[in-house]
């Protein structure tokens, strides 16, 4: 084996960590003397490349305050400018080929220093045995890791000659080449035209055109199968594979054990190595991929291009919505492809895509990997805001300005807005949620979004340190709001949305190497974050107290439910029984129960007991995630950190455990202050390994101890409200819908407490099935919203009956938008009223547009401006301008309209928006008068939404527009 990287290195002094807008990691490689000299290396860069950071040599500890004291003040050398704590997020090994393959197919070039450094982390990644790589950093070779990375190395440029490639292509051939590739490593090869296409079971894009309501419609999936599907099957109607070239020709000859054209591809759709498959298929998933063989032979091809228009729309409302970061690194590789041949390569839109894909590179001491998400920001900096506000060292001056710091940070990053496309991009609401990452990548995730509250609440209580402006009640409002909608039926809570398919789904995992993927799952680790934040919460406001109260006590049972026989918990977001104990504990203590007054803690605690090892330290091996039985491995650090604060929040009475695991943890305290990386400790879908933060920082006093170990990985999910869509034609008489509103509420006996019930209502009452889900769910959740109810008790009688009403208005045409109250628009919920003209999405996309490129030309010169919106209507176009361009204080907005109606809206909205008068007016302004030309003459820039539609066109429109919209706003003067 090679002793040397097989493309070098680059000299590690020039590497340099760009932290920017909330948390963006950027590595740049400095080329010149100049630029090293005008930006010097910091602690932080180095510490992650491996250099001497220069900081002091600390004595020993002689207590536990002072071992954490010492952390504290190495730590807080790897504090982020911005307040933050960037960190490593790699571990998976199956991220790096597409990144690589997305850059080869996409002819975006690969820098020159990633491709040194790709290929050393590859270099020395490889397995120590046999020179493959696998699933994970720590796992055996397989198929999926060995001819995916073989593949990168080819691609940027090392030779096949090279004794690393003759080793790994040699283990490839033994697992049998890449036939036996996985599904996922199936379609990058495909992609990249090193694989057939007939070799893959079909995806069929078609499935997004299925009704809302249909149980595997692909929106009630887990949201990262959700979204790694959705550019997966745009790829495979198109068949994309990118052109041949003298590598892609050299590359079919060395990853199989066979030639090429005399590969059986049809029979290779099943064909996985032994070595990589985890998950079989079930005989459901052979028979519905033995059905589709058939389809593809006779899809129709208008409906597969409808199947693959309707993906790409989604595509791009992912892409908008998260700023191009998308959800995750697989399905921002793919979505950049698509994208490609879509868009073109010299769109805006793969400018974007290739400068986000910036955030996902991250520079080591081995070399340059692909992180799991755009990094783990917010959770790495809840659980330090935590570390630090329990062990009191925020209180002590010399860590006043980290915790200043780290608090401001998380005050930017909660996400005050939902998403731009929210209901039509199957998005859950993220308004008063903290993400995984940073607020641009923008999913609500639930543990996040309680471990973030914990941070900010417990950095304000700190006393003493005036550590900053307490966040504004209201914001905190919308965090409990969207906490209380995100428990399940069970009691517990999923990980990015509530669940919303069948767990049978699952039978249709087609992904071999991942479990539990096909749907949401409630987790007593993310429940527990919940349960935890909300009662913190309660501590300092009685907001919703009551139903605070109700969630806890349904979450603490959903917990005592799912405890196993032997006392433990599964845990499916670290390793494993361990990580799982120390939340649920938590959860229990907040319902009283503890060591002395409950059985099943008890039994927790037996369980955690029988686990220490004989040098006072727990230690837990990866394996226990695929087995789901508790498996040793050497004591480490972070783990013991989880064992020990799972007996503190027990209220275990025996401090000997404690205290000799605590022992450990300060014995292995580096003289900087610091703790090793030891083994990784996160998981996701029972294979998925990331290594975790290594920052422990404990107190211990009278006999009580605390640990908290800072941990870093996470999970995915979704939720849809389509934005109103009206369209010529079609629909029923107004009379008939009311007749069979009418005698289907009264007589009928529908639970119009849940989203089947009103469903079925609506149906009844003629309307169209591919909307009545949605419509279901948008009443439902309107209606508890203003009673404050929980998402899953009976509706009282006066909520019942509101329910009836607006299904009795649906029935007669009224537009969704009237009969809620309120439409979407950019980032502000716009209140509507007939016969006020509803905002449409075209509007919206332009309003949008116009305001991106006013907020940039005012970045560039700042100037007042006075900027009118005629025929304003509702006054969503001239109230998103306003909110957009807010930090310019010398820019007006003007709301001007002639109809009584729509002016006193425009005020409503004002006032909803929260805008200062003095910046928003609201004149009568008729865009018909004669005096309107020398009027506009005072004004900078217009806007307007005109009347639009021909006199002669206005009676072929929809009955729910004909009916219920201002016919002046909507006819022109044109015949």
């Amino acid at each position: 084996m090679s002793d040397a990287p097989p493309l070098g290195t680059t000299d590690l002094r020039r590497w340099r960590l760009r932290v920017s807008d909330g948390g963006r990691h950027v590595w740049h490689y400095l080329e010149t003397d100049e630029d090293i000299r005008a930006w010097p290396q910091t602690p932080e860069d180095k510490y992650w490349l491996g250099l001497d950071m220069g900081v002091p040599t600390l004595p020993r500890a002689s207590t536990p305050m002072e071992a954490a004291r010492h952390g504290l003040q190495f730590y807080q050398h790897l504090q982020s400018s911005d307040g933050h704590f960037a960190g490593e997020y790699g571990g998976p090994m199956f991220l790096l080929p597409g990144l690589v393959i997305g850059m080869y197919v996409t002819q975006t070039p690969i820098p020159e220093p990633w491709r040194i450094e790709i290929a050393r982390y590859l270099w020395n990644r490889r397995h120590p045995k046999d020179g493959g790589w696998g699933i994970h950093i720590e796992g055996h070779s397989t198929v999926f890791g060995t001819a995916l990375n073989y593949t990168v190395l080819r691609l940027i440029g090392v030779p096949a000659t090279h004794p690393m490639m003759v080793r790994a292509r040699a283990t490839l051939h033994r697992l049998g080449g890449a036939t036996a590739i996985p599904s996922w490593g199936k379609l990058w090869l495909a992609v990249l035209n090193v694989y057939d296409w007939d070799g893959l079971n079909p995806i069929p894009p078609e499935l997004w055109l299925l009704p809302d309501w249909v149980p595997i419609h692909p929106w009630r999936w887990w949201v990262h199968t959700r979204m790694v599907y959705l550019p997966m099957g745009y790829l495979y109607g198109r068949r994309f594979a990118a052109p041949m070239d003298p590598l892609i020709a050299v590359l079919r000859t060395e990853l199989y054990t066979q030639p090429y054209d005399q590969i059986v591809w049809r029979a290779q759709r099943n064909h996985v190595a032994e070595a990589d498959l985890y998950a079989p298929h079930t005989r459901t998933v052979d028979a519905l991929f033995y059905m589709l063989g058939h389809y593809e032979r006779l899809h129709v091809p208008w409906l597969r291009r409808a199947g693959m228009q309707r993906a790409y729309e989604l595509i791009v409302k992912e892409d908008i919505n998260t700023g191009h970061q998308c959800l995750g690194p697989v399905n921002k590789m793919l979505n950049m492809i698509v994208r490609w041949l879509v868009d073109g390569p010299d769109s805006e839109a793969m400018a974007l895509h290739r400068e986000k894909l910036k955030d996902f590179a991250w520079m080591s001491s081995e070399g340059l990997m692909m992180t799991g998400t755009n990094g783990s920001q917010l959770w790495d900096a809840s659980f330090m805001a935590q570390a630090l506000c329990e062990s009191g060292l925020s209180r002590e001056p010399a860590f006043h300005d980290v915790g200043a710091r780290l608090l401001q940070w998380l005050d930017a990053c909660q996400i005050r807005e939902n998403p731009r496309f929210y209901r039509s991009a199957y998005r859950f609401a993220t308004k008063g949620a903290w993400p995984f990452s940073t607020r641009e990548q923008g999913y609500t995730v639930s543990d996040c979004t309680a471990e973030g509250l914990k941070g900010v609440l417990m950095l304000q209580e700190a006393s003493g340190t005036d550590l900053g402006r307490p966040m504004d009640a209201r914001r905190l409002h919308d965090t409990i709001d969207l906490l209380l909608t995100m428990q399940n039926g069970n009691g517990g809570y999923a990980s990015y949305e509530t669940i919303n398919g069948p767990a049978l789904t699952e039978w249709l995992n087609p992904a071999e190497v991942f479990g539990n993927i096909m749907v949401e799952y409630a987790y007593p680790e993310c429940t527990t974050s919940v349960v935890s934040g909300l009662r913190m919460f309660q501590k300092y406001d009685s907001y919703r107290s009551a139903d605070i109260d109700a969630v806890v006590q349904r979450a603490v049972q959903y917990i005592l439910r799912v405890q196993r026989a032997d006392g433990s918990w599964y845990g499916s977001w670290a390793i494993c029984f361990t990580y799982a104990a120390m939340f649920a504990l938590e959860s229990l203590q907040h319902a009283g129960l503890t060591y002395a007054n409950s059985e099943p803690v008890r039994r927790a605690c037996a369980f955690l007991l029988s686990k220490q090892r004989d040098d006072g330290g727990w230690g837990e091996s990866y394996k226990s995630c695929e087995t789901h039985e508790y498996v040793q491995s050497p004591s480490q650090v972070v783990q013991t950190a989880w064992a020990i604060i799972a007996l503190l929040h027990a209220q275990y009475p025996d401090t000997a455990p404690i205290e000799r695991g605590v022992a450990l943890i300060m014995a292995r305290q580096r003289p900087d202050g610091s703790w090793a990386q030891e083994h990784i400790e996160g998981i996701f879908n029972q294979r998925d390994f990331v290594p975790e933060l290594q920052v422990q920082l404990y107190h211990l006093g009278s006999g009580q101890g605390r640990a908290r170990a800072g941990t870093a990985f996470h999970r995915p999910r979704l939720v849809a409200r389509s934005p109103v869509a009206l369209c010529a034609g079609g629909g029923v008489t107004p009379t008939a819908g009311r007749m069979n509103a009418t005698r289907f509420v009264a007589r009928a006996r529908v639970d119009l407490s849940s989203i089947a019930g009103v469903a079925q209502a609506l149906r009844a009452a003629g309307r169209e099935a591919n909307v009545c889900w949605n419509e279901a769910r948008w009443v439902l959740d309107d209606v508890r919203r203003q009673h404050r109810l929980d998402p899953h008790a009976p509706l009282p009688p006066r909520a019942t009956q509101q329910v009836a009403d607006m299904l009795a208005r649906l029935a007669r045409d009224e537009p969704i938008a009237y009969v809620l109250g309120t439409q979407p628009f950019g980032p502000l919920d716009i209140q509507v009223r007939a016969p006020v003209l509803i905002p449409r999405p075209e509007t919206e996309s332009w309003a949008l547009r116009v305001a991106a490129a006013l907020q940039a030309s005012l970045q560039r010169v700042p100037r007042p401006m006075h900027i009118v919106d005629l025929c304003a209507g509702t006054g969503c176009i001239g109230l998103v301008l306003a909110h957009a361009l807010r930090d310019h204080r010398e820019v007006r907005v003007t709301l001007a309209d002639n109809d009584p109606a729509a002016l006193a809206l425009c005020e409503a909205n004002r006032a909803r928006a929260s805008c200062d008068p003095a910046r928003v007016a609201v004149q009568s302004l008729d865009l018909y008068a004669s005096t309107v030309v020398s009027q506009l003459g005072t004004y900078d820039m217009l806007v307007c939404n005109p009347p639009y539609i021909a006199a002669h066109a206005h009676a072929t429109l929809d009955v729910s527009v004909r009916a219920y919209e201002s016919r002046r706003a909507l006819r022109c003067l044109l015949p």
